[in-house]
């Protein structure tokens, strides 16, 4: 089972494992310290703002107490052990060095389906590798959510179905002249 976690100050909400359950947690957004499953506060009784130096940015999306040894996984975001070694929902590996590539290599997809876009879009090849091009940034989109480089990846797709359908237009227009 899994608790809803919903901040009352920034509706911030994510589901959460049932351990959970009376423990202090932080919401990411407005970094408000919430023990879940009692009565929350509300606005008018807002709690401090933590007096730590960590920024929001610095934060996963849900930051437990050290000594529960959990974790979010950076691609899929369940909470999973700190001595995991592959997260068991999207079987990604967590050491350091093979989230960076991992990363790296999603970014490097983006770029490619933002240039193949382009040239859908420039040369009208976009009846010949624009369906390649949806198919590919879609796939790319489910695979990951959270890196900026995902505006990249909707620009290809939108240039690759302006260039299917500047192709089609043109391969109309062909024919109703010839």
């Amino acid at each position: 089972m899994s608790i809803l976690f919903d901040c009352p100050f920034c509706t911030y909400s994510k589901k959460l494992p049932d351990s959970y359950l009376h423990k202090k947690i932080k919401c990411p957004r407005c970094l408000a310290t919430l023990t879940l499953g009692l009565p929350q506060p509300t606005a008018l009784t807002a709690l401090p703002l933590p007096d730590d130096d960590e920024s929001p940015l610095e934060q996963t999306a849900i930051e437990v107490d050290q000594r529960d040894g959990m974790q979010e996984c950076p691609f899929c975001f369940e909470v999973i052990s700190i001595s995991a070694k592959e997260c068991p929902s999207c079987c990604c590996l967590l050491d350091q060095d093979s989230i960076t590539a991992r990363v790296e290599s999603y970014r490097q997809q983006s770029m490619q389906i933002f240039r193949m876009g382009m040239a859908a879009l420039i040369f009208g090849i976009g009846i010949l590798i624009g369906p390649w091009i949806l198919w590919k940034g879609s796939a790319l989109i489910r695979q990951v959510r959270h890196i900026k480089e995902l505006d990249w990846v909707y620009g290809g797709m939108i240039m690759a179905t302006m260039g299917i359908l500047n192709s089609i237009v043109f391969l109309i227009g062909l024919c109703l002249f010839l």
